[in-house]
């Protein structure tokens, strides 16, 4: 039930692997482990409350704290730096708090399926490498990663009680994707410090109300918002961005885009509801990639696109229940790939084709499909 054999002098050892030992309780005897210089193993240790290695200090490799039914808190207090710390699949455990010392993650970072933890409290950590908070029950906030500046990967899901991602406040630069999704709870992503990320995902949210990226500079991939009933998205500081997707955002009446000039593509889909107001986007957009409009009730002008000559990829509106003219499009004087324009509830057909006719189909590059678009022509 103990492992004392193994004294009280300080150790540095190689690796440590605990497995398949039911009746063990406790780790006394490994309390005065300094440094591991491989990895830890803790796993299918069915009696173990407390997992107490106080004097831990660094771990060359991982620590992988995996099912360990009756665990309820990590003693952990002198732990720096890890290559990889995993806790998953553990029932019982509430806090871990003791692993306020901790500053460095080389690799990765994650707390999944742990299913009473309510408290993480890594007040310490400046560093986390990829970092993944998945399937935890009862979390209701983030607090505790306030020092975090920066990240390879970061990824909140699936956190039934998770209300706030306030704890994220600071996160400056993330390499890689940002996701932060399904946790249906949630109803403000803050993310005032938030400077560059490679992908940011927010989505599965249905009570989200608010979106707070005041800061963000670079989004060298995708910039992703879907469900919820966010009302306005602004991006004050907004340089540089690869593409950006809305979808699903019954609420949405405003969008400012900063000083953006070019975007690689444009996807907005099922943006408004019946009877909701105008779309609204602010923006400098000169250049396009591709232009996605579909199953829009917002849409009534194409604001936003006033100043885009150039449409580089294809173009198309397909389904939208408001709109009802192109005006928005008046300076695109060529379209590199497709045009397709059908299915309009409100769009009247010559003014489809008066679109088409006015760019020219020398100067669009594909093909051309203007159909179905079953307003009345006006006189």
């Amino acid at each position: 039930t103990d492992v004392t054999a193994f004294g009280a002098e300080d150790l540095r050892v190689g690796a440590l692997v605990v497995s398949e030992c039911p009746l063990l309780t406790d780790l006394s005897g490994l309390e005065r482990i300094t440094e591991v210089s491989g990895d830890i193993s803790i796993d299918t240790v069915d009696a173990m409350a407390t997992l107490d290695l106080r004097t831990l200090g660094r771990v060359g490799g991982s620590i992988e704290v995996r099912g360990l039914p009756a665990l309820e808190s990590l003693g952990l207090p002198a732990l720096e730096r890890v290559g990889t710390l995993i806790v998953a699949d553990n029932p019982q455990l509430v806090t871990a708090q003791s692993l306020a010392a901790l500053s460095q993650v080389g690799d990765t970072l994650e707390f999944t399926g742990n299913l009473r933890l309510t408290t993480l409290g890594l007040t310490g950590l400046t560093t986390g490498g990829r970092v993944h908070i998945r399937d935890n029950e009862a979390l209701g906030t983030l607090g505790g990663f306030e020092r975090l500046t920066q990240a390879t990967e970061l990824t909140v899901e699936r956190n039934d009680a998770l209300e706030s991602v306030a704890g994220l406040g600071n996160v400056q630069t993330v390499d890689g994707n940002l996701w932060i999704v399904q946790n249906p709870l949630l109803t403000r992503v803050a993310l005032p410090g938030l400077v560059q990320v490679g992908t940011l995902a927010v989505n599965g949210s249905p009570l989200l109300t608010e979106l707070n990226l005041a800061n963000l500079r670079v989004v060298d991939a995708t910039l992703a918002i879907q469900n919820g009933h966010v009302t306005t998205i602004d991006l004050p500081a907004l340089e540089s961005l690869g593409s950006l997707a809305l979808n699903n955002l019954d609420s949405l009446e405003e969008v400012r885009l900063g000083q953006l000039t070019q975007v690689g593509d444009v996807t907005l889909h099922a943006v408004g509801r019946p009877g909701g107001p105008d779309l609204v986007v602010v923006s400098s957009l000169m250049e396009v990639g591709n232009v996605t409009l579909t199953y829009n009730y917002a849409l009534r002008g194409l604001t936003g696109f006033e100043a885009v000559e150039r449409i580089d990829g294809n173009l198309l509106i397909r389904f939208d229940r408001g709109l009802e003219d192109l005006e928005g499009f008046d300076a695109v004087t060529s379209i590199g790939g497709d045009v397709t324009i059908v299915d309009g509830e409100t769009l009247p057909q010559c003014r489809a084709q008066a679109f088409v006719d006015r760019v020219g189909e020398v100067n669009i590059g594909g093909r051309v499909d203007v159909t179905r678009n079953f307003n009345v022509c006006p006189d």
